[in-house]
C-alpha cells in the first residue's frame, strides 16, 4: 500500500493526536517512527510520556533522526506512523551545519525523495506527520527561509503521493484529499 495519509497543521494543532487515532485503526503491527532528538530535559520528559502512552496501545517505537531510508527498508507489513518530517529536516540541516557542510534545498529534497519513494512503494501503510509552513510570513533569517522552502516542497511531494491529506486546525481535522 502506498502512503496512506499525510497529516499537516501548525504547532499544537492536534495533528499528532489525530494521526495516532487514525493509525490505531490501521493494520498491525504498528511502529512509531520518531525523528526527534531529545536535546533537553523537557523534551526528554515529553518523549517519555508519549512513548509510554503509545506502548500502552501496543505500539513499538523506532527512533531515527536522520536516516529514514535505512529503517524504512526493515518494515514489511503493518502501519508506520512517522513523526515528523519537519523535525527530520531540522536534524538534517543541523547535521550538515555541525559537519561544516552546507545543506541546500537540492540536497534536502534529494535526501527526502529517497525515503519518500521507498515509502510510496512499500506494502506498509504510512501515516506521515509534518508541520505546515505555508501559512506564515517570509522570515528575514536565511536559514529559516531555507527550512520553510525545503519543508514546503517536501510536504507538497508527500501530499501528492498520499491517498489522504488532512490539515488539522485547533484540534479539528479538515480533509483536503480523501
Amino acid at each position: 500500500m502506498p502512503i496512506h495519509t499525510f497529516v499537516t497543521g501548525g504547532i499544537r494543532s492536534g495533528k499528532s493526536r489525530y494521526a495516532l487515532s487514525l493509525a490505531n485503526t490501521l493494520q498491525e503491527p504498528r511502529m512509531f517512527l520518531a525523528t526527534a532528538v531529545p536535546f533537553d530535559k523537557e523534551l526528554k520528559d515529553r518523549i517519555a510520556i508519549h512513548k509510554h502512552e503509545r506502548e500502552s496501545l501496543g505500539w513499538e517505537t523506532c527512533e531515527e533522526p536522520l536516516h529514514l531510508e535505512c529503517v524504512c527498508k526493515s518494515f514489511s507489513s503493518g502501519t508506520v506512523l512517522l513523526e515528523c518530517v519537519g523535525m527530520w529536516l531540522n536534524n538534517l540541516m543541523y547535521d550538515f551545519e555541525k559537519n561544516t557542510k552546507t545543506c541546500t534545498e537540492l540536497i534536502a529534497l534529494e535526501r527526502a525523495m529517497v525515503w519518500i519513494k521507498m515509502m510510496d512503494a512499500s506494502p506498509v501503510s504510512y501515516v506521515i506527520i509534518s508541520s505546515e509552513v505555508g501559512s506564515g510570513g517570509v522570515s528575514p533569517n536565511p536559514l529559516a527561509r531555507l527550512f520553510a522552502d525545503c519543508l514546503g516542497r517536501i510536504n507538497q511531494t508527500i501530499a501528492s503521493l498520499a491517498k489522504h491529506v488532512v490539515w488539522c486546525v485547533s484540534g479539528i481535522p479538515v480533509f483536503i484529499k480523501k
